[in-house]
């Protein structure tokens, strides 16, 4: 099984890496003692979903329970198990901004300041620090430089998705969209009766709403604009575009608009298209 385990300083960014390995495809726990690792292996192999990977967070919240953790990792690896430790990091001084701006007390913390938890949290981590095959010092980074960090430790090859998505505003505005366009600037097929009852699908509604020279303009630009925007996409962390085009009614401008901006597009494989009022015509 492959067995990331992440460990660290408390407000370094242990649980945004869980996070990011549980988008990858992993089976997640945190503040798990190491003693119990092997009966959660145990689980997963004899589950019906066969999982063969498993994320964990183990630091010091797990008080003596977490001395284990060394042992456990060599005995894992003696099992053949394929184990990487992950370490993440973060100043002294970093630590101690991040705490007072979420005024959140350190799981040492109880009974001493911010300043020697963190000390003391560093001194008990020394040793797991040594045996860590990756350390990822957060102090300069944001999210999207901590997803690229831990997807180059996990090998991760996640291919960049553009999704175009038809709705219609009447039904409420697309909130998942990163960007949303209004065509409703285009003629509108539902005030011809022969038209009216079929969709942007229809290769008849779809000749009316391309058959102007606006709206092939207006494709022709979201086209580039798209091709433009996904590098910095990419580069910001992001594993897709959401683009939300819309009309009145989700049916017929939108759906054509869509369905014609995917034949065009570039990387058409890495596009994909989904009509989300299409249940309500």
């Amino acid at each position: 099984m492959e067995i990331i385990i992440i460990t660290g300083m408390s407000g370094a960014g242990k649980t945004a890496a869980l996070n990011l390995c549980q988008d990858n495809d992993y089976y997640t726990l945190d503040n798990l003692p190491p003693k119990l690792i092997k009966d959660v292996i145990f689980l997963l192999k004899s589950s019906t979903e066969q999982k063969n990977k498993l994320a964990l967070v183990i630091d010091v919240r797990g008080g003596d329970f977490f001395h284990d953790l060394a042992n456990v990792i060599n005995e894992l690896k003696l099992e053949n198990h394929k184990v990487k430790v992950i370490y993440i990091d973060a100043s002294n001084e970093i630590l101690l901004k991040r705490y007072k701006e979420l005024r959140r007390p350190h799981p040492l913390g109880k009974s001493m300041t911010i300043q020697s938890a963190i000390e003391k949290e560093r001194h008990d981590l020394e040793e797991v620090r040594k045996i860590a095959d990756e350390i990822i010092d957060t102090s300069d980074f944001n999210l999207p430089r901590l997803k690229l960090n831990l997807e180059r430790v996990l090998h991760a090859n996640l291919e960049f998705k553009t999704q175009l998505v038809s709705f219609g505003f009447k039904h409420g505005i697309l909130s998942e969209a990163d960007v949303v366009f209004d065509v409703r600037f285009s003629e509108n097929p539902f005030y011809n009766p022969e038209l009216k009852d079929l969709s942007g699908r229809d290769p008849r509604v779809s000749d009316y709403v391309l058959n102007h020279e606006q709206v092939q303009f207006f494709i022709k630009k979201l086209d580039e604009l798209i091709e433009y925007l996904i590098p910095y996409y990419e580069e910001n962390g992001k594993e897709s575009l959401v683009v939300g085009i819309g009309c009145t009614g989700g049916k017929h401008r939108s759906v054509a608009i869509v369905e014609e901006l995917y034949k065009r597009m570039k990387n058409s494989e890495n596009v994909e298209i989904y009509h989300r009022d299409s249940n309500l015509w």
